[in-house]
């Protein structure tokens, strides 16, 4: 398969893919085309590879994020307790709740 059939397989799929159709039926669509279920099935795996690793990625900074959230989320329980210890229930109370939201949120 050329380079060139490649990207032309690659642009109608975008162009589908813009005008909002699923891509089981993209695909359909491309074969029906004309173009070679080979040539389609390479194309395809190419896009799902490049999918593959941008979510990877993006699974890389969220692991990041939750671990700095939890982090925060423990200093911010820790300073309840001891406000609640020093007898600032008022301030503790609400300190505690915000942790466990923020705990909450790095699950996400």
């Amino acid at each position: 398969m050329t380079s060139e059939l490649k990207q032309e397989i690659y642009n109608k799929y975008r162009s589908y893919l813009a005008e909002n159709y699923n891509e089981k039926y993209i695909y359909r669509l491309i074969i029906q085309e004309g173009y070679d279920q080979q040539d389609v099935d390479e194309v395809m795996k190419d896009i799902h590879a490049e999918k593959q690793k941008a979510i990877k990625q993006k699974n890389k900074y969220r692991s990041v994020i939750s671990i700095i959230l939890y982090i925060v989320g423990t200093v911010v329980l820790l300073a309840g307790m001891v406000v609640i210890t020093l007898g600032g229930i008022k301030i503790g109370i609400p300190l505690i709740i915000l942790a466990v939201i923020i705990w909450i949120n790095a699950n996400r």
